[in-house]
C-alpha cells in the first residue's frame, strides 16, 4: 500500500495537476483553434460576470502559458505585432509575448488602460511585460515570460498605441 501511494505522489509531482494546456506537440493552427476558443469564453463571461482582477489574471496566466519563447537570431531584436506573433506559431520572445498579451486584451475590448513597459532587472538584464489598469484602478505588472518575479524595477519606458509615458522606479512596498 506504501508503495501505491508513493507512486501516486511521485506521479503528481512529475505530472502535475494536467490541466495545463500543453503547446508541446501542439501545430500553430491547433493553439490557433484553442485560443480563438478561450476568446469565445472569455467574452461570453465578460458579458455574464463583468471585468474581474481574477479574470484578467487568468487572460494574462493562459497567453503566458500558450505562448512558446524563442529567443530572437543573434544579432537581431525584431519585435512582432500581435498577428505576426500569431502567423509565426505563437513564438517570440519578451516583447513578442507581451504585445500577444496586449492585443488579447485589445480583442476582448478590455475598458481598462493597458500598457507595455521596459524594465531593467538586476542594473543589467533588460525586459518587456505588460501593465495593466485592472477594474480596482490598481496597475499590474503581468511577466510575460515567466522567468522574473518583477517587484523592484526600474523602467525605461511605457508605451500603448497612443502616447509613450515618462519611465519610472518602483521599489516594492512603495
Amino acid at each position: 500500500m506504501k508503495k501505491i501511494i508513493l507512486l501516486g505522489i511521485m506521479l503528481f509531482l512529475v505530472v502535475g495537476c494536467a490541466t495545463k494546456y500543453s503547446t508541446a506537440n501542439r501545430t500553430p493552427s491547433d493553439i490557433y483553434r484553442y485560443m480563438q476558443h478561450k476568446i469565445l469564453d472569455w467574452q461570453e463571461r465578460v458579458k455574464k460576470e463583468k471585468w474581474s482582477s481574477n479574470l484578467v489574471d487568468e487572460i494574462m496566466l493562459e497567453c503566458t502559458k500558450t505562448a512558446i519563447y524563442e529567443n530572437d537570431i543573434i544579432g537581431t531584436d525584431y519585435w512582432k505585432t500581435y498577428n505576426e506573433f500569431v502567423k509565426t506559431g505563437f513564438r517570440g520572445d519578451c516583447e513578442d509575448i507581451a504585445s500577444f498579451m496586449y492585443g488579447t486584451l485589445k480583442r476582448l475590448n478590455y475598458p481598462y488602460r493597458v500598457r507595455m513597459i521596459g524594465i531593467i532587472i538586476d542594473s543589467n538584464k533588460y525586459h518587456v511585460a505588460l501593465k495593466v489598469e485592472v477594474p480596482n484602478k490598481r496597475w499590474n505588472i503581468y511577466d510575460s515570460t515567466s522567468q522574473f518575479k518583477i517587484k523592484d524595477y526600474i523602467s525605461f519606458g511605457e508605451w500603448d498605441e497612443d502616447k509613450i509615458y515618462k519611465p519610472q522606479t518602483k521599489k516594492e512596498g512603495k
